[in-house]
């Protein structure tokens, strides 16, 4: 058996980072049913958590051999899984990976997830579509999506039937959603009523509001994170709902601007939720909503880091709709206006590695899609 030291090697276009960042994630924290946990498979014992996954997050010169570190990883990682599309397809590096990985492993642990194509569009690297059918799972509209994809990846691991482990799985949502629902509801209930007594007792208003805020930034931080796995977007949707419904009933005392920043994370996690649905107009709107409000703080201290970011951010997803709905002028403002604020945000602090990388992450949106427009020479 091979020395590993990933779990999984993911093989990606930089043009399809945001998919490679989610399924990084979404692999490393999913955790193996109880009862499966170390079964034999041909790698070895089942883990309870298939991490540390190994995602490359450099773009390599086109004219040098796969560097060293790479060719580690793909020797010590038991399955490599390529993100198919049309750029992968025509990513020479993702090719040379593919080739790599079967040459020191053979065909049976090359897992293929489709993320974009469509028709006779070519979305499988040449290496791929010869030998074992290699494909997992289709994250297109209208296929897999998300939590099913997952779930396809996590049976070729685990070698066990997809219907076992779904079943496997549902029951372990069930009870979480169970304690779930009692928590959001225990919150959302407190939530109303602060912002009834917020109404009802004047003189203690203040005292009141801040608890409500507290609650608020409870059902957008912890209480969020607790849901995101479970896949239930109908639980998520209703955290936002409660939490905008009390931003609207407070709206004619006024909001702060840490209400109005809070308010601006709302609308992310709707946009964010209606996105994953397929409803891009609507998620386009709250996108739209929370710029507004980004917008509008970023002017009233455009020194301020926190403002920048929260703006930049607000930037970042409205290019990203815009580009998916096809809106390439759109998408390029934002991204230009994104970039601009992550050059700013440098300049206020050079050397903060996580704001330096947000230029980083400007560059590579722009650059997929100037590619993606054919223009290739600023790409």
């Amino acid at each position: 058996m091979d020395e590993r030291r990933y779990w999984a090697f993911l093989s990606y276009s930089h043009a399809d980072r945001a998919w490679g960042r989610w399924l990084h994630r979404a692999l490393e924290t999913w955790t193996t049913p109880a009862r499966l946990v170390g079964r034999p498979t041909a790698v070895g014992p089942a883990p309870r958590r298939f991490s540390p996954i190994f995602r490359d997050r450099e773009e390599l010169a086109v004219d040098v051999a796969l560097a060293d570190r790479i060719r580690e990883a793909l020797a010590g990682s038991a399955y490599l899984i390529v993100l198919c599309s049309p750029a992968a397809a025509r990513s020479a590096w993702v090719e040379k990976e593919i080739v790599e990985f079967k040459r020191l492993h053979g065909d049976e642990r090359v897992l293929a997830v489709i993320v974009g194509g469509s028709g006779d569009e070519a979305y499988f690297p040449p290496a791929l579509r010869a030998g074992a059918d290699p494909i997992a799972a289709d994250l297109r509209p209208g296929q897999d999506g998300r939590r099913l994809a997952l779930l396809k990846l996590m049976a070729r691991m685990l070698e066990v039937g997809l219907d076992d482990l779904v079943r496997r799985d549902l029951q372990r949502r069930q009870r979480r959603w169970a304690a779930a629902t009692a928590a959001m509801a225990g919150v959302a209930a407190t939530t109303t009523g602060l912002a009834i007594l917020a109404f009802t007792q004047r003189d203690e208003a203040r005292h009141q509001r801040a608890r409500a805020e507290g609650q608020v930034e409870f059902m957008l931080g912890d209480l969020t994170r607790r849901l995101k796995p479970t896949g239930r977007l109908d639980l998520l949707d209703a955290v936002g709902s409660q939490a905008l419904a009390y931003y609207a009933a407070e709206a004619p005392r006024g909001l702060d601007a840490d209400a109005l920043g809070r308010r601006a994370r709302v609308l992310h996690l709707l946009g964010d939720l209606r996105d994953q649905r397929g409803d891009l107009a609507g998620a386009s709107k709250d996108f739209e909503a929370a710029a507004r409000a980004t917008g509008a703080l970023l002017e009233q201290k455009p020194d301020d880091g926190g403002r920048i970011f929260n703006h930049a951010q607000s930037l970042y997803y409205l290019g990203g709709i815009a580009r998916r709905r096809g809106r390439t002028d759109e998408a390029q403002r934002a991204f230009l206006g994104y970039r601009a604020l992550a050059l700013t945000l440098v300049k206020l602090d050079p050397g903060r590695d996580d704001w330096r990388a947000e230029v980083a992450y400007a560059d590579e949106n722009l650059g997929s899609l100037w590619q993606d427009d054919g223009r290739d020479g600023l790409a």
